[in-house]
């Protein structure tokens, strides 16, 4: 008996916690990262504008490699980490994630000090478990896309705002931490200060912030972050860089009429709430405990330790949820800065739960079960990378030994237009394919272009007048290459 409470005892240490929380994020967040292919929306898009500027390293002249046009959508931070792997480890799927997975599994460690620091290593603890278990959070933060790494970033942000009030050299790195969000993916890096701001005037805590001069000074190290691309790209483009990006791109997704022009898939009015209820397991049940003990413990005024945190918590979820529920567009990858904050509530809300220590301990034999799964053939579902189907095509289209990027025909608006829900690989080792294998597919990224004969007049022009007919296969599917 005193043996097994001598190893409860080395078990519940915290540097012994800390291990395990690191061993247990490396596996989610790395496992089997370069066995997957890279495929869903727009990575395909992403990975050859990244290995693009991997090879020119041109920060003002990032390209749309589909037509070879300025791409002016977003900011390049994400395409920075992505062609930083790409140059460490070259055109594969895991050089193509690489550096994004290790940024945001740094920020759940960043997240871990700033909560131990302030609130308590058992809530630190319980939330870097749950943020660095959470399936949404896991595959978006194994994606080549921006929606991971602007989580990520306004996760320290949100934290390092919370605890200002009690280190107010943090309002500088809040200011740091909001400027890195935005040179991800622009304006969608400021929307979720609206719960930030709503935090400051309905609580005694918060609108004391309002009057200490040091939260303005987060405004230096936020220009300091953001001025230079914009004005560096405004110099070099001009005003069609101006009209792009902030009024046909950044504003897009808010201003009625607008994003429509993207071509972007319509998803219906309950999608996030439906991806919560999906994805969200096994915490969603403390999830909605967390939320109704913190309404209850308000109404009898029972206060704790943790009860601003909670409180500012639940106001950044229901904020930035009903923020983009107003939105002109409804994606349930817009909101995944709300699953950080639910991570917190929960983590936070344990701190006070008759069986909150109990509840942790559950928590972490979920996660080692994930770590271990991490290893299995089943952890590539995370991805939704489907190549298993694909390998034929993989197979023939390796045999160039160059990177590439293959897109379908996609029917929207009636018309058959281009949209990035294709595939990209850049992980030549597959191996017997037949030609009559190969389906319908078109592609961007200059070097290579499969497509059925049907869709060649849905391509730009600049793109067919350069094409030559590879061969023919039974379905009358063409591989093109580009001059």
């Amino acid at each position: 008996m005193r043996s097994i409470k001598q190893i409860l005892s080395f078990c519940g240490s915290p540097n012994v916690r800390l291990a395990f929380l690191i061993a247990v994020l490396a596996c989610t967040f790395f496992g089997q990262l370069g066995a997957n292919l890279i495929k869903f929306f727009d990575d395909t898009y992403h990975v050859t504008m990244a290995h693009d500027f991997a090879v020119r390293g041109d920060i003002f002249g990032i390209q749309d490699t589909l037509l070879r046009t300025p791409y002016f959508e977003k900011p390049p931070f994400m395409l920075m980490l992505s062609s930083l792997g790409i140059k460490l480890f070259g055109a594969t799927s895991f050089g193509a994630r690489s550096f994004i997975a290790f940024y945001c599994l740094v920020s759940v460690m960043l997240g871990y000090v700033l909560l131990r620091r302030d609130a308590g290593e058992r809530t630190a603890f319980a939330a870097s478990l749950i943020a660095g278990t959470t399936f949404q959070i896991l595959h978006f933060s194994r994606r080549v896309g921006f929606d991971g790494v602007l989580a990520a970033s306004l996760y320290i942000a949100f934290l390092l705002f919370f605890f200002a009030d009690r280190h107010r050299s943090y309002y500088l790195l809040f200011g740091a931490a909001i400027g890195i969000a935005v040179m991800t993916k622009g304006v969608s890096g400021i929307i979720p200060l609206a719960a930030v701001g709503i935090y400051c005037l309905a609580l005694p805590n918060g609108r004391a912030r309002l009057r200490d001069p040091f939260l303005y000074s987060s405004m230096i190290t936020f220009l300091a972050v953001v001025l230079p691309w914009h004005i560096g790209m405004i110099s070099r483009h001009g005003e069609v860089f101006v009209r792009t990006y902030f009024w046909e791109r950044q504003l897009a997704y808010f201003l009625p009429g607008k994003g429509s022009g993207h071509g972007a898939q319509i998803m219906s009015a309950d999608i996030n709430f439906r991806k919560i209820g999906d994805t969200y397991w096994p915490y969603l049940p403390f999830l909605l405990y967390a939320v109704i003990d913190t309404i209850v413990r308000t109404v009898r005024r029972k206060h704790d330790g943790a009860f601003s945190l909670r409180w500012y918590a639940v106001i950044w979820i229901f904020v930035i949820l009903g923020l983009y529920q107003l939105a002109s567009i409804k994606r349930y990858a817009y909101v995944l800065p709300i699953y950080y904050g639910m991570a917190v509530l929960i983590a936070a809300g344990t701190t006070s739960w008759r069986f909150g220590k109990q509840i942790v301990i559950g928590f972490s034999i979920v996660a080692a079960g994930m770590a271990v799964a991490a290893f299995t053939p089943k952890w590539k579902d995370i991805d939704w990378s489907g190549w298993e189907e694909h390998r034929p095509i993989i197979t023939e289209l390796n045999r160039t030994k160059t990177p590439y990027a293959l897109f379908p025909l996609f029917q929207i608006y009636v018309q058959p237009v281009m949209i990035y829900d294709g595939y990209a690989f850049h992980a030549p080792y597959f191996t017997n394919v037949r030609p009559g294998d190969l389906e319908a597919f078109y592609t961007n990224g200059g070097s290579i272009v499969m497509l059925d004969r049907r869709a060649t007049n849905s391509l730009p022009y600049s793109i067919r007048r350069s094409m030559r007919v590879v061969f023919d296969s039974p379905i009358a599917s063409i591989i093109a290459r580009a001059r």
